[in-house]
């Protein structure tokens, strides 16, 4: 049986596209008119849903997941990126709650 080659390319793609927008794009989407937009309209807040279950996946499944990935890093690293994601959303959620508008 002859076994499949594959590049590092698939999980370093997905970490690269998904990191900023694990990280920025809650910012973006809570603070311009974008959020307000999602809940008038029932089409752009399912592709919401849609939108961060697919940049979640691309995002922790290299991390996380069990299956074997192409280019994955070492475990500490994984765990250290994992942690690093934290300080961005705990931020954001303390300046939303703090809002006044």
């Amino acid at each position: 049986m002859r076994k499949a080659r594959v590049t590092g390319a698939p999980s370093a793609i997905a970490n690269g596209v998904s990191i900023d927008r694990i990280c920025a794009g809650p910012w973006v989407l809570y603070f311009s008119g974008w959020y307000d937009a999602t809940l008038r309209s029932a089409a752009l807040h399912d592709l919401l849903h849609v939108h961060f279950i697919v940049v979640g996946s691309l995002f922790f499944w290299p991390l996380l997941g069990l299956d074997p990935v192409p280019g994955r890093v070492i475990y500490p690293f994984r765990m250290m990126l994992t942690f690093l994601t934290l300080p961005f959303h705990a931020f954001l959620g303390i300046t939303i709650m703090s809002r006044t508008s």
